[in-house]
C-alpha cells in the first residue's frame, strides 16, 4: 500500500512538473529553463537595423538557414557600404536548439568553447548580459572582434570604425556599445 501511494506522488510531482515547465525541460541534460532563442522568433538582418540605430542603416543578409535536422541556425549579416571610410558591421549568429538529449545551450556552449580558440587576448571584454565573451581579432588592422555566448546563440562581430586610428581600445568601446544594442535587438518578441 506504502509503495502504491509513493508512485501515485511521484507520477503526480512529474505532471505537475511537466505542466509548468514542458516536457523538453524534464527530458534535457541541464535544461532547467527552456532554450532562449528559436528558429522561428530570430531577428533578421533588416529588423536589427529597424530596432537599433548604434549600426550603420543599410544591411546585407548574406546567409540565413535553420536546419530541423540539426536544430541548428546561422544568420550573418553585414551592416555599412562599399565606402572604406564608413562604419562597418559583420554579424554572425549561430544558434542551437534541443539535440536528443543536450539543450541547445549546452551545445552552443561547445561552440564558443571551439570559436573562442580564435582569440588570444584574454583581457575582459566587460559584456555583463553576456554568459561568457572573448574578443577577437579584427578582419583588418582598424577593426577589432568580439565573440559572446547569450545563452543557446553564439554572437560573432567584427566592426570597423568610421575613420579608424588604429587604438585598440577606442574600437572595443564602441564595439561593446554595438554588441549591446545587437544582444537587445536580437531578443526574441
Amino acid at each position: 500500500m506504502g509503495t502504491g501511494i509513493l508512485v501515485a506522488v511521484a507520477v503526480l510531482t512529474l505532471a505537475v512538473a511537466w505542466a509548468r515547465l514542458g516536457l523538453d525541460a524534464i527530458l534535457l541534460d541541464g535544461a532547467s529553463t527552456l532554450d532562449k532563442y528559436h528558429e522561428t522568433d530570430f531577428a533578421t538582418c533588416d529588423q536589427f537595423t529597424e530596432r537599433t540605430s548604434a549600426i550603420p542603416p543599410r544591411s546585407a543578409e548574406l546567409a540565413r538557414n535553420w536546419s530541423p535536422k540539426f536544430q541548428s541556425g546561422l544568420l550573418v549579416c553585414d551592416f555599412g557600404s562599399n565606402d572604406p571610410t564608413a562604419q562597418y558591421v559583420s554579424l554572425d549568429v549561430y544558434w542551437h536548439g534541443p539535440r536528443n538529449t543536450e539543450s541547445g545551450a549546452k551545445r552552443t556552449a561547445g561552440l564558443f568553447t571551439g570559436f573562442s580558440f580564435r582569440g588570444k587576448d584574454h583581457s575582459p571584454v566587460g559584456l555583463d548580459f553576456a554568459d561568457q565573451a572573448r574578443w577577437l581579432p579584427g578582419s583588418n588592422r582598424e577593426s577589432c572582434g568580439v565573440l559572446f555566448l547569450d545563452h543557446n546563440a553564439l554572437f560573432s562581430i567584427d566592426y570597423t570604425p568610421a575613420n579608424p586610428d588604429r587604438n585598440t581600445q577606442t574600437c572595443r568601446t564602441q564595439l561593446r556599445t554595438i554588441a549591446r544594442t545587437l544582444h537587445t535587438a536580437a531578443q526574441p518578441r
